[in-house]
């Protein structure tokens, strides 16, 4: 499904981007809208594969929401919080996903 709840076109190509570390910088239970910051150069990675064609999708895992210290709605407009990319020149996300998982001590 897209993001506007519209099924996205079979065989369309996709990529699964994870959110924090990877498209902004770590933030230990980011939950705050003002301290998302774009890593460098992510915008115009994202705006070249949108061009390509492919269908982005964001990914999180948020122990935070599993433990209760933030609630969705928070990771929610952190996802949606990215001024230098919200959309950069037309490319949006097509969709994306919270985990809310605690991870395991090794």
């Amino acid at each position: 499904m897209t993001a506007a709840g519209e099924p996205a076109p079979r065989g369309w190509p996709a990529v699964f981007l994870d959110r924090d570390g990877t498209l902004v910088e770590e933030v230990p239970y980011l939950h705050d809208p003002d301290r998302v910051i774009l890593l460098p150069g992510v915008a115009a990675a994202l705006e070249a594969l949108a061009a390509a064609g492919f269908a982005l999708v964001v990914v999180t895992n948020q122990a935070g929401v599993a433990r209760g210290y933030h609630d969705e709605a928070a990771v929610a407009a952190c996802t949606g919080a990215w001024p230098s990319c919200s959309p950069p020149k037309g490319c949006g996300w097509t969709a994306s996903g919270t985990a809310r998982t605690i991870p395991r001590a090794r």
